[in-house]
């Protein structure tokens, strides 16, 4: 799994209405058609309040604009009190090792690859909603024949179900090289410990397993990457995400709740979390997050394409 791993703010509980359909929908002032329409009504108002010598457009101009910066910053200060006041995280990552079924309900598109690759399966993992809301199943595989894993797996919350694709390779001084198809900028200090690349344009789970290698090329020149037994692999993968648990607890954004039972957010963490996460910060930092991927990708050797969703060396060319 990527490093930043802790869950997102708990979602809001299921409704259900008997013989009904219920559709979630975003609140009003998180959707992007409202933003635009903002906008645009600002926009015509300055044109309007600038070209015109009207008094009561300039006053309308300015009732306008102090609504759409209230607009703005109405979301950091509703998510930074629920955040706040209502969410939690467990004192531990919490992954338990369970049977095969999630494995076995995988569609073949998302398995046929892997194997292809050389993976076979080592064994599933699933981690419970104790506090956060979000379950996640996780498929852990491992190469036959060279020292790489792969991690299938699914983020499920009452939102819906996000898949997510990781290749790791874990090296003889502790180093965790970890390369998914992740989609979002991190919320967390980069760890030097565990080098975590994120490539969402990929789609196509060869081309991302390419990229993996070649990353591990990079850190190979100063460690050996080390091969593990599918039990040892399972172990390992364990120990990992609850020393990533711990790290990201770190304080500053977290303290331990006067129960002992869990993790809370204090007031700067709240706030620095909705801060990031929050339009249009949340939004400028995935357009950087996703230049920064094409960036290394080119580094590598390679251009992205996402529409294809593929990786094309960069001595061919596509006509």
């Amino acid at each position: 799994m990527p490093e930043e791993s802790l869950p997102s703010p708990p979602p809001s509980p299921e409704v259900t209405i008997p013989g009904e359909r219920v559709v979630r929908v975003k609140r009003w002032s998180r959707r992007s058609s409202v933003r635009a329409n903002l906008f645009l009504v600002l926009v015509l108002a300055t044109v309007l309040a600038f070209t015109s010598r009207s008094k009561e457009l300039f006053l309308l101009w300015q009732a306008i604009l102090a609504f759409d910066v209230l607009f703005v910053l109405w979301p950091y200060l509703q998510g930074t009190y629920l955040l706040y006041t209502r969410s939690s995280i467990p004192l531990r990552a919490d992954f338990k090792l369970t049977d095969s079924s999630f494995f076995d309900g995988l569609r073949e598109f998302q398995v046929s690859p892997l194997l292809n690759l050389g993976f076979t399966l080592a064994g599933c993992l699933k981690r419970e909603p104790a506090t956060s809301g979000t379950t996640t199943n996780l498929a852990l595989l491992v190469h036959s024949d060279r020292e790489d894993s792969a991690q299938i797996a699914e983020i499920r919350t009452s939102l819906g179900t996000v898949p997510l694709l990781v290749f790791a390779t874990k090296f003889d001084d502790g180093v965790l090289l970890e390369t998914s198809n992740a989609r979002g900028p991190r919320l967390f200090k980069p760890k030097p410990k565990f080098q975590s690349f994120r490539f969402p344009q990929i789609r196509r789970i060869p081309d991302l397993y390419l990229l993996h290698e070649k990353l591990k090329e990079e850190l190979s020149s100063t460690r050996t990457a080390m091969r593990f037994a599918p039990d040892e692999r399972i172990n390992t993968y364990i120990e990992d995400a609850e020393e990533i648990h711990r790290a990201n607890l770190a304080p500053g954004d977290y303290k331990l709740h006067s129960s002992g039972a869990r993790y809370v957010y204090t007031l700067r963490g709240a706030f620095r979390q909705t801060f990031l996460r929050t339009w249009p910060i949340g939004a400028l930092r995935a357009v950087y997050a996703e230049s920064e991927s094409l960036k290394k990708a080119r580094q590598l050797g390679f251009e992205l394409n996402p529409k294809l969703g593929i990786a094309i060396p960069r001595t061919v060319r596509l006509k």
